[in-house]
């Protein structure tokens, strides 16, 4: 299908492969991810079923060649070493890259560009970051950039039966990643919209043929894939996509209007997906310099209106309208433009600084810069990429060595050594965690499994009201969630979960002198909680958890109450037949009215038992030190179903637990 490769094929593969490489030996980068893709890949190869748990059915990763590639790499090994299959699966992805470099030199080529643009376009590809580092890292990106380049070629170099090679590099990017349609679509509305039948040979009828035939054999090379995951999981729709999605915003006209109103203060701003297609991964956590920041602003902005030029040449006004539309696709649809879905853009972008690096110093017809403002661009643009790049690798070989293999990975061997069978974690990152563990896992937002997906159906996003349904075994939480769980549900670390070891390498991490420190702060402090309660004690009207009054009842409000201090757990049984409760409850006027401590107020919650699972019910904040009305017994009424059951009454205390002494009456049941 393709012509013999001349000696710089050779040359061209070698240079971006190597620098995919020397990448990897330098970092030994190992994504988050790759680990979530790699238990199933290793189940695979093991025996197990195509499953993150064995057992389990369900469709927990996204890409096919990423989880079927690296269960090859896996079997290569006699199924004896993790990271042996890891290195032949960088060689695969690398080997990738090198590929999709030959096939944009040769396009470029052909295309009627200079040697020294068609050599510009290799390098832009081998000096950005984040195609460089998801190449090795165990993603799947190298083959996306490899399927993509083929699409060039196929529209613009028009080999023997184009129709064939077109086919088979959109199947290509399916089996890649399933959202490859977007940029299938967007990519050929624009050779559609922008054709220039002098150059392409073809008119409008004509390239609707052609992509007509080869969405025929597109259909031919996916559909295996979508019959057995159809068959094997249920759905064709992969549960990753699934769970994020739980995540995104509502898809509204409303909201788009917005988006498309805010979108050039955004990009400036370096908020949404645009400025991100130059930048490293995760920039926005800090320590790069802002100049970078609105530049790529700056550049992808450009870029995404080069569209709209009439004198630039056709095959880059099809690349900016589809990087136009991967970009309000990124920045829309999902909750965050993740990283690794950006080098798609990015080769998008290289076509349109391509061809207009050649309309500015190319032997054909020119735009009116000169020659040496255009070549001057192309180097600034390497330089910064190179820097970047260079930087990149420098955070990523210390975040590899410190947070990643120092941190994370022990946490899961933590866990692989102390779990009992059968025991459960929720955590938000699962790479690292859930592979080197091996337990169960019940992630956020639930990639490794529908009780997570459910949970939230059931009671939102909310982690406290999660973590009540699931009841894992262990919770592996950073600062900023334990902080946030605390102010949600603080019973849960109080009288559920203790500490059972802290894992902390941000001193290491502080210690370090380079750009994007700020990235690998945010993993470097973790605690893990064994479930382990409190024990409980007795009280007039059940068992509890909290500071209880030692005085057995006494009157508020002319009622008899007990006094509990937040937060607090009362343990409530219901008697069958019971279609409702009736509660009071309060503040003791000692909590408000001293005008040195006071409480700043508590939230007063009723959950069911119901499976060991907590659901909450009914929940009401009082603030009786700003609220008249709200001073002294309150009332309340809560429906239940008429079987037999147990009940908990939880007081949440406010951003403080100063003073939060409370009051509940003898629970009626009706």
């Amino acid at each position: 299908m393709f012509t013999k490769p001349p000696a710089r094929d050779a040359v061209v593969f070698l240079l971006v492969f190597g620098v995919a490489m020397a990448f990897a030996l330098y970092t030994r980068h190992a994504w988050e991810d790759f680990w979530i893709t790699f238990r199933t890949s290793r189940n695979l190869a093991e025996g197990l079923g195509l499953v993150y748990t064995p057992g389990e059915r369900l469709h927990t990763f996204t890409s096919p060649l990423g989880v079927l590639l690296p269960s090859l790499a896996y079997l290569l090994t006699f199924n004896s070493s993790d990271y042996a299959a890891l290195w032949i699966y960088r060689l695969m992805s690398a080997a990738a890259l090198g590929g999709a470099g030959v096939l944009l030199h040769r396009t470029a080529r052909k295309e009627g560009a200079a040697a020294p643009v068609a050599a510009a376009f290799v390098l832009f590809l081998a000096t950005d970051a984040k195609t460089i580092d998801f190449t090795i890292n165990g993603m799947e990106t190298g083959f996306l950039m490899l399927f993509l380049a083929w699409v060039f070629y196929a529209l613009v170099v028009r080999p023997e039966r184009t129709w064939l090679h077109l086919g088979l590099a959109w199947g290509g990017l399916m089996w890649t990643r399933p959202d490859s349609f977007i940029y299938i679509a967007a990519l050929s509305a624009g050779v559609w919209l922008f054709n220039d039948r002098s150059r392409t040979g073809l008119d409008r009828i004509g390239w609707m043929r052609l992509f007509l035939t080869a969405g025929l054999i597109t259909t031919a090379v996916y559909l295996p894939w979508l019959t057995f995951t159809s068959w094997y999981y249920g759905t064709p729709v992969p549960h990753t996509i699934t769970a994020k999605g739980m995540s995104n915003a509502p898809v509204t006209w409303s909201r788009f209007a917005e988006f498309v109103r805010t979108l050039p203060q955004e990009t400036w701003r370096a908020n949404n997906s645009v400025a991100s297609t130059f930048l490293p991964s995760y920039y926005i956590m800090g320590g790069w310099p802002g100049w970078v920041l609105k530049l790529a602003a700056i550049l992808g902005t450009v870029i995404g209106l080069v569209w709209l030029l009439p004198f630039v040449r056709w095959t880059a006004r099809a690349a900016s309208f589809a990087f136009l539309v991967g970009h309000l696709y990124l920045s829309f649809i999902p909750y965050f433009p993740f990283p690794w879905y950006l080098p798609t853009n990015l080769l998008l972008s290289l076509v349109v600084l391509g061809v207009l690096l050649d309309q500015m110093v190319g032997t054909g017809p020119r735009m009116k810069p000169p020659g040496w403002l255009g070549a001057g661009l192309a180097a600034c643009f390497i330089l910064m990429a190179t820097a970047l790049t260079l930087g990149s690798a420098v955070q990523l070989r210390a975040g590899q060595h410190i947070v990643e293999d120092g941190n994370r990975k022990q946490i899961g061997l933590h866990l692989r050594d102390h779990a009992a069978p059968g025991d459960t974690v929720f955590m938000e990152p699962l790479g690292y965690i859930g592979y080197f563990s091996g337990i169960k896992t019940l992630d956020f937002p639930g990639l490794s499994t529908r009780e997570v997906t459910d949970a939230r159906k059931q009671v939102g996003n909310v982690w406290s009201d999660l973590i009540n349904y699931l009841q894992p075994a262990w919770l592996v939480l950073r600062d900023e969630e334990i902080r946030r769980l605390n102010v949600n549900d603080a019973s849960i670390l109080a009288y559920r979960y203790q500490p059972a070891r802290v894992f902390d390498v941000r001193d290491e991490v502080r210690s370090l002198n380079l750009p994007g420190r700020h990235y690998l702060e945010f993993d470097s402090r973790f605690t893990v909680f064994r479930r382990e309660e409190s024990p409980l004690m007795a009280t007039p009207y059940g068992p509890a958890r909290g500071a209880f009054d030692s005085v057995p009842t006494t009157k508020l409000d002319g009622v008899d109450v007990i006094i509990l201090h937040a937060p607090s757990d009362l343990f409530i049984d219901v008697p069958a037949g019971a279609r409702s409760v009736t509660l009071q409850f309060g503040f003791v006027p000692g909590a408000y009215e001293d005008p040195g401590e006071q409480t700043d107020g508590a939230r007063f919650a009723v959950y069911r038992i119901e499976n060991e699972r907590q659901i909450r019910l009914w929940e009401r904040s009082l603030s009786p030190v700003h609220e008249m009305a709200e001073r002294g017994l309150q009332t309340g009424k809560i429906p239940l179903d008429g079987t037999e059951g147990r009940l908990i009454l939880r007081i949440h205390p406010g951003e403080s637990m100063t003073r939060d002494w409370t009051a509940w009456a003898a629970p009626v049941f009706n």
